[in-house]
C-alpha cells in the first residue's frame, strides 16, 4: 500500500507537527509513502518517508503570472533549511484576513503543474491521508488530487476551527470547506476522545480517534522528588493567550503554594514564542525563568531532568472556544516521561480532561473562587509527600503505555487504512 499524505508541515524529528505526523505514520516503510506540503520547516525526516514534494505560499504566488512552474521534489540534496516562505507561519498570529488572502491567492494560483502530476503518477498513491487545518486551499488541494487519481481519501483534523471559534466570513467559507472534506473522506480521523465524539454528532458522520503517539521505554525509572529544588516546566508555544495564563499561575504559586512549602520551586518556560513588555515584567515579577525553546536530543534531555511539567490553556472566552476539543500534543510526551502534570487554566478543555483521567488533583480551574484550599493541598502535597508524587509518576507513565504507544496506535492506523482497499 502507498499512501501519499498531504500536510502543511514535513515528516520531522524535531517539530511538534511533524513528530505527530511521524509517529502516527511509524508502522510504514518509507518505500510505502510519499508526501505534499506547503511549510518549508527544517529539514524532512528522511528515515521516515524519502518522497517528497513542496509547494509554498511563494511558489503559489508567483504561478499566478508564471503558470509553467510551481514548486519542487524535494529530496536529501538540494533542500537547505530556510525561514518559512508562508503567509501565515506557524509563528505569526494567524487573522481570518491572513487566511482568507492566502486562500484567494491559491484559487488563482496554477499548483497543479505537469511536473507536480508526473510526480503523482511516478508515486501511484493508493491512498490519500489529509491532515486537515483551517487553511481552505489545502482542503481543495487535497480534494482534487483525490479526484485526479481515483483514490480514497482520508482526513484527521487535529484542531477544532469549525464547531466553537467566533464566525468570521473565512470562518463560514472554512466550515462550507469542511462539509465539502468530510462528505468526499473515506475514513475521518479527530485528535482525541472528545474531538472525535463531539465531531460524529456535529457531521453525522464516524470520526476515530488519534493522539500523538510516542517510544515509550519498557521500563521507566521513577525518580524522587529532590528535597530542596523543584523545577516545574512548560515547554513550547504561549500563543492563544498562554503568555497571560502562565502569568496568573505564577501569581497563584508565588502567593498560594510557596509560602506552605519548605522546597525553593523554580518555574522554567521553554519557547520559541515573542511576548509582550508586559508579560516579560509579570515573568520578572513572579521569578519565571524565561528560556529560548529546544528542539531535539536537548529538549528530550531538559524534559528528563524536569520534575513536574506544567501545561496552561487560556481562560479567555475566544481563546477558550479555539482550545476546548484540542488536545496538546505534548501530554502523551509529558506522560511517558513519569513526571507529574499541573494543568491550570479552564477544566473543561480536552487537554485537561486526558490529564485528569489520571490525576484529577492536579487540574486547577483558574478561577480566583476555585483557588480554595483543596487545590492548595494538592500542590502542597505534590511537593511534601514522596508517596503522592511517585503515585502520580507511576501512573501516568502507565497510562501512557496503555494509550499512547506507538507500534500499537500506529500498527491500528495502518489497518484502518488498509482496511478501504479490500
Amino acid at each position: 500500500m502507498k499512501v501519499l499524505v498531504i500536510s502543511h508541515n514535513c515528516f520531522s524529528r524535531i517539530y511538534n507537527n511533524g513528530k505527530t505526523l511521524s509517529a502516527i505514520c511509524s508502522a510504514f516503510d518509507k518505500k510505502e509513502l510519499c508526501q505534499l506540503y506547503f511549510t518549508p520547516q527544517g529539514e524532512p525526516y528522511y528515515d521516515r518517508c524519502e518522497d517528497y514534494y513542496l509547494i509554498t505560499d511563494k511558489n503559489a504566488l508567483k504561478s499566478i503570472f508564471c503558470r509553467t512552474k510551481c514548486g519542487k521534489i524535494i529530496n536529501s540534496n538540494n533542500l537547505l533549511y530556510k525561514k518559512s516562505e508562508n503567509i501565515s507561519s506557524s509563528h505569526s498570529k494567524q487573522t481570518s484576513l491572513k487566511l482568507l488572502l492566502r486562500s484567494l491567492m491559491w484559487q488563482f494560483s496554477a499548483w497543479c503543474t505537469r511536473d507536480l502530476k508526473e510526480w503523482l503518477f511516478n508515486q501511484k498513491p493508493e491512498i490519500i491521508f489529509y491532515v486537515g487545518g483551517n487553511s481552505v486551499f489545502s482542503h481543495k488541494v487535497a480534494i482534487e488530487i483525490s479526484k485526479m487519481l481515483n483514490i480514497p481519501l482520508t482526513t484527521y483534523f487535529t484542531d477544532d476551527y469549525v464547531i466553537n471559534p467566533s464566525t468570521t466570513l473565512y470562518i463560514k467559507w472554512l466550515k462550507k470547506q469542511y462539509r465539502n472534506t468530510i462528505n468526499h473522506s473515506s475514513l475521518l480521523f479527530a485528535i482525541g476522545e472528545q474531538m472525535a465524539h463531539d465531531y460524529s454528532l456535529y457531521y453525522n458522520k464516524y470520526f476515530l480517534p488519534i493522539m500523538n503517539i510516542v517510544d515509550i521505554d519498557d521500563e521507566k525509572k521513577i525518580t524522587s522528588l529532590s528535597t530542596d529544588v523543584v523545577n516545574i516546566c512548560y515547554f513550547g508555544g504561549l500563543h492563544l493567550g498562554r503568555d497571560v495564563e502562565l502569568c496568573r499561575f505564577a501569581k497563584y504559586l508565588r502567593e498560594n503554594i510557596c509560602p506552605n512549602i519548605s522546597v525553593s520551586v523554580k518555574l522554567k518556560v521553554y519557547t520559541f514564542s515573542r511576548l509582550s513588555d508586559d508579560v516579560i515584567k509579570q515573568f520578572k515579577k513572579y521569578r519565571v525563568e524565561l528560556c529560548d525553546g529546544l528542539t531535539g536530543d536537548i529538549l528530550k534531555k531538559q524534559m528528563e531532568a524536569s520534575d513536574v511539567f506544567l501545561h496552561v490553556e487560556s481562560i479567555d472566552p475566544a481563546y477558550h472556544k479555539l482550545t476546548m476539543l484540542s488536545v496538546s500534543t505534548k501530554i502523551p510526551e509529558y506522560m511517558s516521561y513519569a513526571k507529574p502534570i499541573i494543568a491550570f487554566g479552564p477544566s473543561d478543555v480536552a487537554s485537561f480532561k486526558v490529564i485528569a483521567c489520571v490525576c484529577s488533583n492536579l487540574v486547577i480551574n483558574d478561577n480566583k473562587s476555585t483557588w480554595d484550599n483543596n487545590s492548595n493541598e494538592d500542590l502542597i502535597s505534590l511537593f511534601h509527600d514522596n508517596n503522592f508524587y511517585n503515585k502520580i509518576c507511576i501512573d501516568n507513565y502507565s497510562y501512557a503505555k496503555k494509550h499512547f504507544n506507538i507500534k500499537d496506535v500506529s500498527k491500528n492506523f495502518k489497518n484502518n487504512l488498509s482496511l478501504l482497499l479490500k
